[in-house]
C-alpha cells in the first residue's frame, strides 16, 4: 500500500562523457534532471580534469546552468574518476540531484585554503550558519577542499618525491612553507580547515573529499553555484528528517601475514614527518623492516606505497597513511600521523572489493554517496566493476554516486574527525530500523 501522505523524495544521478566542456555540462544536467519531476533542492557536480583542455570549467558550468533551474544550490569539484549505476569512468562528468520537501539546504565557501586555512573555514561556516533553520534534527555536511599539490622532483615519480640529501631535505620544509603561503602550492590543510569548520557546526555529521586532477598536472578546481574556484573550500549543509548513516572502511590486512610494528616513533612538530622509528632514522629503518632496498622502492615507488601503507589506531579504528615524501632520512605524509606507534598494512584487490560490504548496512536505502581515495581506483583497475556490481545489487533501483578524490574524511559528533587515505567513506540515506 502506498502512503500518499509520505513526503516525496526524488534523487537522480546523471553522466556525460562528451569531450567538449560546455556540451558535457549541459548533457550531465539534462541526463540528471530528466529523471525528476520536481525542482532539485541541491545539485552535486563532479568532473575529471580533462575539460580544462576542452573549453575550460567556466564553460562547463555555463553548460550546466543552461539547464539547471536558477537558484539551485550547487557544489562540487574535480575528481580522479567516478562510478554510478551507469558505469565506471576515468573521464567525464557526473551529478546527483535531490528533491525533498522536508529538507533545508545551505551552502558556503572560503578562499585561499592553503594560505589562510582558518580564515577560509570561518567564512565558509558563517555562510552555512546564515542558511540554517534548525527545523530538522538530522544534520549533514559535504565539503570539498583543494587537495595537495606534490612538488615536482626531476627524474622521479610524479606521485612520490625523493629528496635524499640531508641538507636539501632540511631546506625542503621552509621552501614548502614559502610556496604554501606565496603560491598556494603544497599541503591542502584539510585537517585544519575541517577542525575549525566542525567546531563551528558541531552537530553536523560530515563527509569530505579533496579535489584532485589526473595526478599529472597541478590543476584542481572547486565548483560553487556559477563560479569556478581554486584553492578553496566549498560546502553543502543539509537539515532533514531523512535518516542517514556515515561510515568508512579501509579493507586492509597485515603485511603478508606478518606483523611489522613501527615503535618509538618520533614525529615532526606538524606530525607530517616520521623522523625516527625504533630510535633510528626512519627511512633506513623502514627499508630494513620491509626488507627493501632504496633502488627497489624507487623503481616501484607508487606500486609499493599504495600496496603497503602505514597505519595507526584512532578510537579503535584503523587509519591509513601513504608515504608520499622521503626527505633525507624522514618519511613524509600529506596528512598528520597521530599515532605514537604504527604498523604496516597490505592492500589487496580482493580485500578492498569485499570491504564495501561493511558500508552497506542500512536496511532501506534511498540513495548513497561515497568518497574514496584516488589510489583506491588506481589499485583496483578493472576490479572497480565488482564494486559497482555490489552497489547496484544493494541499492537495486535506487541511485548512488561514488567519486575518487585526493583525500577523504568524515566527522562524527562525540568521536571527532577522521582524515583518511586509501579509504572509502559513505553517507547512505534511508530508513533506519
Amino acid at each position: 500500500m502506498i502512503d500518499d501522505d509520505k513526503p516525496k523524495l526524488e534523487v537522480a544521478v546523471g553522466t556525460s562523457i562528451k569531450q567538449d566542456a560546455r556540451q558535457a555540462g549541459r548533457e550531465v544536467a539534462e541526463n540528471t534532471l530528466k529523471q525528476m519531476k520536481s525542482k532539485p533542492n541541491f545539485f552535486l557536480l563532479f568532473s575529471t580534469i580533462n575539460y580544462d583542455d576542452y573549453g575550460g570549467f567556466q564553460d562547463f558550468l555555463n553548460g550546466v546552468w543552461e539547464v539547471l533551474p536558477e537558484g539551485t544550490p550547487l557544489v562540487g569539484g574535480t575528481v580522479f574518476g567516478f562510478l554510478n549505476s551507469q558505469g565506471c569512468y576515468a573521464k567525464g562528468a557526473t551529478a546527483m540531484a535531490v528533491s525533498y520537501p522536508n529538507m533545508n539546504v545551505t551552502v558556503g565557501y572560503g578562499k585561499n585554503t592553503k594560505r589562510s586555512p582558518k580564515k577560509a573555514a570561518r567564512r565558509c561556516a558563517k555562510m552555512l550558519k546564515n542558511g540554517l533553520k534548525n527545523k530538522y534534527n538530522n544534520k549533514f555536511l559535504f565539503s570539498m577542499i583543494s587537495g595537495f599539490t606534490l612538488p615536482k622532483v626531476p627524474k622521479k615519480s610524479q606521485e612520490v618525491a625523493f629528496v635524499k640529501s640531508v641538507i636539501l631535505a632540511r631546506m625542503a620544509v621552509p621552501v614548502l612553507n614559502f610556496y604554501q603561503k606565496v603560491f598556494q602550492r603544497g599541503f591542502g590543510n584539510e585537517e585544519y580547515i575541517l577542525e575549525k569548520l566542525t567546531k563551528e557546526l558541531p552537530e553536523f555529521e560530515l563527509i569530505h573529499g579533496s579535489s584532485i586532477d589526473d595526478m599529472k598536472t597541478t590543476r584542481k578546481y572547486e565548483f560553487y553555484n556559477k563560479t569556478v574556484f581554486t584553492n578553496s573550500i566549498v560546502c553543502l549543509g543539509l537539515e532533514t528528517d531523512i535518516d542517514f548513516d556515515l561510515n568508512f572502511t579501509t579493507g586492509v590486512t597485515s603485511f603478508e601475514g606478518n606483523n611489522i610494528e613501527l615503535e618509538k616513533i618520533e614525529l615532526s612538530k606538524d606530525k607530517r614527518l616520521i623522523k625516527k622509528i625504533n630510535d633510528k632514522p626512519a627511512y633506513p629503518e623502514f627499508l630494513r623492516l620491509m626488507n627493501w632496498t632504496e633502488e627497489s622502492l624507487e623503481i616501484k615507488a607508487i606500486d609499493r606505497i599504495i600496496r603497503f601503507p602505514i597505519a595507526y589506531y584512532k578510537n579503535d579504528k584503523i587509519l591509513v597513511r601513504v608515504i608520499l615524501l622521503v626527505l633525507g632520512t624522514s618519511l613524509g605524509f600529506i596528512h598528520k600521523f597521530e599515532g605514537k606507534n604504527g604498523f604496516v598494512v597490505q592492500m589487496t584487490q580482493q580485500k578492498l572489493v569485499g570491504s564495501i560490504d561493511e558500508l552497506l548496512t542500512l536496511n532501506k536505502p534511498e540513495f548513497g554517496f561515497f568518497v574514496s581515495c584516488c589510489f583506491y581506483q588506481m589499485f583496483l583497475g578493472y576490479n572497480v566493476y565488482e564494486v559497482q556490481e555490489k552497489l547496484k545489487k544493494y541499492f537495486q533501483d535506487k541511485p548512488f554516486l561514488f567519486i575518487s578524490a585526493g583525500g577523504e574524511g568524515t566527522y562524527i559528533p562525540n568521536e571527532g574527525i577522521y582524515f583518511l587515505n586509501e579509504t572509502t567513506v559513505s553517507a547512505i540515506f534511508g530508513e533506519k530500523q
